[in-house]
């Protein structure tokens, strides 16, 4: 009888799994590309987006800035394939009620990548572009959301761009050895959206210390409201201490993680209806 019983609960399980409808599976993931014009030295360009609409009424809309170099190989017959924090949580933003975007490298950049490309004015002339396809979509408010040297992206937008808020999680704030470029090298001071910032307690990334995120705080002086949240728990992971599945991508902790943003973001959709 038991055994029945389970084999019962196993076929229910994959039939609410696979049946149409299903709310864990109808959020599909759509890719559109942008032509983007006016880029120096360039007669145009173009980057890949992928777009996640959740099926309750979008609340916001999210953009997400991964780490690295900044690509990501986006196919039309399978998933985006990343290790990145918020590319992997990707559906648990579109479940809380986003429309959520995930930004690929410029064409002009997708061999080598954006590590130094990230602050400059082009890539905002890009992201612009992205903004605009979101708002031809929704008139909700949009967060830029980075990780990594995802958060340097989101700090050089932010102070070009006007944004409903920010989130900078698990940023680079420290010079590598190759003397790569940190948050700190955008205008942070411009930055005036309301802005969190999260980091996990234990992320041993040379480039993330903890304490850098103490001096991010005392550097953003003019954004209109503040917050720090310090995650705790989790897995140290595969032994890469800068790569997605370690602290610094808060590895085991991610559903904490997504919620800390979203309820962050959530706080200042509701404080913005009082105004």
């Amino acid at each position: 009888m038991m055994k029945t019983l389970s084999y019962f609960n196993f076929m229910m399980l994959m039939f609410l799994l696979l049946a149409p409808g299903t709310r864990a599976i109808t959020i599909q993931e759509n890719i559109h590309f942008l032509v983007v014009t006016n880029i120096e030295n360039e007669k145009k360009s173009g980057l890949k987006i992928m777009a996640l609409a959740p099926t309750q009424i979008i609340k916001a809309a999210v953009v997400l800035f991964s780490g690295g170099r900044g690509i990501l190989k986006f196919r039309r017959q399978s998933p985006i394939s990343s290790k990145n924090f918020l590319i992997r949580s990707r559906q648990s933003f579109a479940n809380k009620g986003y429309l959520t975007v995930i930004v690929g490298a410029p064409t002009i950049k997708s061999k080598r990548g954006i590590i130094g490309y990230r602050t400059t004015n082009d890539y905002a002339i890009h992201i612009r572009e992205v903004l605009r396809w979101i708002r031809k979509r929704t008139n909700r408010p949009i967060f830029l959301v980075g990780t990594s040297r995802g958060s340097i992206a989101v700090a050089a937008l932010a102070s070009r761009l006007s944004v409903a808020g920010v989130v900078f999680s698990a940023s680079v704030t420290r010079k590598s050895y190759r003397n790569r470029p940190t948050i700190f090298d955008a205008e942070l001071s411009n930055i005036i959206s309301p802005t969190l910032l999260m980091h996990h307690v234990d992320d041993q990334c040379i480039v993330a210390p903890t304490t850098g995120v103490t001096m991010l705080e005392k550097t953003l002086t003019s954004v209109s409201s503040l917050q720090k949240v310090l995650i705790k728990g989790g897995h140290s992971g595969d032994g890469r201490i800068c790569g997605g599945l370690s602290y610094h991508g808060y590895l085991g902790v991610e559903d904490v993680a997504v919620s800390t943003i979203s309820n962050w973001i959530d706080k200042q959709l509701a404080q913005n209806k009082t105004k």
